[in-house]
């Protein structure tokens, strides 16, 4: 399979798994295959739906202990073909525009330059009655526009390429060590469920891999109702001092 799509999955409801998955079989380009980590979870309709997955395009991996999102996501790494030329992100619980998967191959194969190439996104959430805000995200922050070159502002803006939206050569993800994460939350006394996205491309960005984003919205972003009350788990000061101590670590 050219793209193999890694996707953490934890208590993640099973019509919200099948929405994602759902998006990914609308993709115009057809060469995938699906990883679904599941990282420990405990909700038993998680896991019956897991379970019942029967499909030789999507493969469901159990691990063994909660590693979070970002750890599990990369562990999928041990699971990549040998015939996978990209390895694309995505959240269990997002959904993706139909042409992602083509709009991303394209970019890469004619940038052999780029090892990393993002998207913009669109934040959405469900109405709901259990979602009493649904409708008042701020038009302000409904899409992302983050800048061409990633590379250039990595470690000077608080964000700046969408996680669940990237797709990159195989070889970035294989060559990359995730004790780095470990270290570096440490150091920083961050919670381990916290930046390991923001370090993984940072690492790779020192390392001299090419970050892009195409301008397309190609992802929809799905805001829960936890993010909206209690503000999720981005912490400024926190991602503050984690970029001080990977500046100091890695650059200087």
């Amino acid at each position: 399979m050219l793209i193999n799509v890694l996707i953490p999955v934890y208590n993640t409801d099973p019509m919200v798994i099948e929405e994602c998955l759902d998006s990914i079989y609308r993709q115009t380009f057809r060469d995938w295959r699906v990883f679904l980590m599941n990282d420990k979870s405990t909700n038993e309709h998680t896991v019956d739906y897991l379970n019942s997955i029967n499909d030789n395009k999507v493969r469901v991996f159990h691990l063994d202990k909660n590693m979070g999102g970002e750890h599990a996501r990369l562990y999928g790494k041990n699971y990549i073909e040998d015939d996978c030329r990209y390895v694309a992100f995505m959240d269990s619980d997002d959904v993706m525009m139909p042409k992602r998967f083509e709009k991303q191959v394209k970019f890469l194969d004619s940038n052999i330059d780029v090892g990393t190439v993002g998207t913009q996104m669109q934040k959405f959430y469900p109405l709901s009655i259990h979602h009493p805000q649904a409708g008042n995200i701020n038009p302000v922050d409904c899409y992302t526009s983050h800048p061409f070159d990633v590379n250039k502002f990595i470690l000077q803006k608080d964000w700046c390429v969408n996680n669940p939206s990237t797709m990159m050569r195989k070889e970035v993800v294989k060559n990359f060590d995730i004790d780095i994460i470990d270290r570096l939350q440490d150091e920083a006394k961050i919670p381990s469920n916290t930046f390991g996205d923001y370090i993984f491309y940072c690492i790779n960005a020192i390392k001299g891999v090419k970050i892009r984003n195409l301008s397309d919205i190609l992802l929809f972003y799905r805001i829960s109702y936890p993010q909206l009350t209690q503000g999720g788990t981005y912490n400024q000061s926190n991602h503050k001092r984690l970029r001080k101590i990977i500046w100091d670590k890695y650059v200087h």
